[in-house]
């Protein structure tokens, strides 16, 4: 669903990020989502019927109680790509959303606290994916009001996230 997204979009899957000084040695993020000036999203995706029971402060995920929390995974690998980033973040406006294809928020949704009703994107919500991304990603412009970045510093985040590496034989070594 995410390829329908206009070319502006460079959609990142499944990318990790080692040694970065978190209580965690690695992590892990389902989508990147990078508008190329304003905004970068860390999408989580969980599918099957999703439920946050609030008394409990705990997600469940088709009726079982989830290890690991949707919220606190989005976040935290925020945490890591802004410290892999370093300077070239500085200006642009980093934020984490939650996907969840398989069910929808009811009508009448009261966002709990922690959870901003524009970085939850559901079944109805990636029908129309161009303006949910927009809409998750201008909550972040609005709530952080960095200015965004220049065409350098986005194709340096670009490269960054894209980074090749050629290994070599060294006759000394064989």
């Amino acid at each position: 669903i995410l390829k329908k997204l206009p070319d502006q979009y460079s959609v990142f899957y499944s990318r990790k990020f080692k040694g970065t000084k978190a209580w965690e040695e690695e992590r892990e993020i389902d989508f990147i989502i990078f508008d190329g000036k304003n905004f970068l999203l860390c999408l989580e995706v969980k599918g099957g019927m999703i439920e946050y029971n609030g008394p409990e402060d705990a997600w469940y995920q088709n009726g079982e109680r989830m290890k690991r929390r949707p919220d606190r995974q989005s976040s935290s690998a925020m945490q890591s790509v802004l410290a892999f980033l370093g300077s070239d973040a500085k200006n642009l406006n980093l934020g984490w959303a939650l996907g969840f294809p398989d069910c929808c928020l009811p009508d009448n949704f009261q966002p709990p606290s922690g959870l901003p009703n524009p970085i939850i994107i559901d079944q109805q919500r990636f029908n129309h994916v161009e303006t949910a991304v927009e809409s998750a990603g201008q909550y972040y412009v609005d709530q952080i009001g960095r200015g965004g970045i220049s065409g350098a510093t986005a194709s340096s985040i670009l490269n960054r996230l894209t980074k090749s590496i050629g290994f070599v034989t060294k006759v000394g070594v064989r």
